[in-house]
């Protein structure tokens, strides 16, 4: 079949189809930055919680981001509008604060805007209030860095002053974590500080380092009960089980690990009595990277008194005290709260009063750690550094009603005492009248409370079925001191 020739219309479509092929442009580069404001809400902040980031961010392409910033540190970002960040505020952050948004386009054009907030917030809760020495009952550390956290969010910074001592006023009732750094000194840590209407006073120790070139950073606990399942919030009867697992990012070796109820653990020669116990682990010092202790439970043969004197028939909230100290002398201590029961029939016994309480203000040369051994006198008595603690001693001798649990009380105004201990209970028919070492029961108070010069009222309070104290006993603690040398006078040549 022939072809059809082409009409001149069909041509001339044609030719107009090839001229309009033109060849292709190189795109115009984009350099049009993004357009944003910055408010939040609310501002001011007045109550702990949230304040909303908000960024109204515009580009003639595409916004890509938005990040925020508090300063240098980024807080976040968001990648789809409405471009928002959450930022959590406490009253440790009052006072003004400045915030910045950065938007970015496919392009890499970006623009920022910033907006204060004023965080004026106050809170209904006692102050928390510590004290940071540089051994159980060391020298005050001054001019240490206190870092107050609340989960992984940093709130904010105080200094310790010449006594070794921070306040932080206004935090709102929750659990916080504290970090105390120097140069030239040892990291310290203290995790689950309970803050509420009835905060306690904390005590940080923090060590001049054993070698100030390496890391200040203490090592990590994860912890878990025997099993596995969740140590903190469990409920135990008549005993108490963990397992205690290190992170492997550590100054090693690791020098000791201690467990205890109710007190912060610490050296063996200042923290025992007779009815109370810590639990104590020392790895093989050629052991390095993840320590972990296995099953532990207590009481045991080596801790037979770890519970003694805590928790009650029904179920109390008792702290249980984990601590892990490394090579450089960091320190890391968590307190965890766990359910105690205790069965203990002595809980229902009608108890009778202790006597022959006395209270004794020693001042040391060496500062009582495990980690420094005594040694032979010098002419120094106690010179700077040294350090104090009170030993309380007394008796119980009706042996047929035998105590749940001592509590120790003090008064720094012989008025108004507080609980700043509890041991076992005990009877003990034996009582010296006039050597108070040998009175069989004791309690030593460690506190950085504790001042040279003020006088301090103490008292045992039997438990059981009801309580009873003691008669009230009152020592001073003394300064440091060096005694002169006294040369006898020469006599004269006959």
């Amino acid at each position: 079949m022939a072809l059809k020739p082409l009409s001149i219309g069909s041509a001339f479509v044609l030719g107009t189809l090839l001229i309009g092929c033109n060849p292709p442009t190189a795109p115009t580069a984009d350099t049009t930055a993004p357009t944003i404001t910055l408010t939040a809400a609310p501002n001011p902040v007045t109550a702990a919680g949230t304040t909303t980031l908000k960024a109204d961010a515009k580009d003639n392409v595409g916004v890509t981001k938005v990040e925020f910033f508090e300063g240098s540190t980024k807080l976040g970002e968001d990648t789809t509008a409405p471009y928002e960040l959450n930022v959590s505020l406490n009253a440790v952050q009052n006072g003004k604060k400045t915030y910045t948004a950065t938007a970015y386009d496919a392009a890499g054009n970006k623009t920022s805007a910033s907006t204060d907030v004023t965080v004026a917030i106050t809170a209904a809760t006692a102050p928390l209030r510590g004290t940071v020495v540089d051994q159980n009952i060391g020298a005050p550390v001054a001019g240490s860095v206190i870092t107050v956290m609340q989960g992984n969010t940093t709130l904010g910074t105080v200094t310790t002053d010449a006594n070794g001592q921070f306040t932080l006023t206004g935090l709102s009732a929750g659990t916080y974590d504290l970090k105390a750094r120097k140069a030239g000194m040892a990291g310290s840590d203290l995790y689950g500080v309970v803050v509420g209407t009835d905060t306690p006073s904390v005590q940080l120790v923090q060590r001049p380092a054993f070698d100030t070139a390496v890391s200040p950073e203490p090592a990590k606990i994860s912890f878990t009960r025997a099993d596995g399942s969740p140590l903190a919030g469990a409920t135990f009867t008549n005993s108490v089980d963990f397992k205690l697992v290190t992170n492997a990012d550590y100054t090693g070796p690791i020098r000791i690990m201690y467990a205890q109820l109710g007190r912060t653990p610490g050296s063996g020669a200042i923290t025992a009595s007779s009815t109370a116990n810590n639990w104590n682990f020392a790895p093989p010092q050629d052991k390095q990277g993840v320590i972990d202790t296995g099953a532990v439970t207590v009481p045991s043969a080596a801790s037979p008194n770890f519970i003694a004197g805590f928790g009650s028939a029904a179920g109390e909230t008792v702290y249980l005290q984990i601590m892990v100290v490394d090579f450089n002398y960091n320190y890391s201590r968590y307190i965890v709260p766990i359910k105690l029961i205790n069965t203990n029939a002595n809980q229902n016994v009608t108890v009778a009063a202790p006597t022959a309480a006395t209270a004794t203000a020693f001042t040391l040369k060496q500062e009582g750690s495990w980690t420094t051994p005594y040694d032979a006198p010098s002419p120094d008595a106690a010179p700077s550094g040294s350090g104090v603690f009170v030993e309380l001693r007394w008796c119980y001798t009706n042996t047929a009603a035998v105590p749940f649990a001592f509590d120790i009380e003090r008064s720094d105004n012989g008025t108004t005492f507080t609980k700043v201990g509890t041991v076992g209970g005990g009877a003990n028919a034996a009582c010296s009248a006039t050597n108070q070492a040998a009175r069989p029961f004791n309690f030593r108070d460690t506190s950085a409370d504790l001042m040279v010069g003020k006088t301090f009222t103490y008292r045992v309070v039997a438990r059981g079925a009801n309580t009873v104290a003691s008669n009230t006993t009152q020592t001073t603690p003394l300064a440091q001191f060096t005694p002169p040398w006294w040369r006898p006078p020469m006599k004269a040549p006959a």
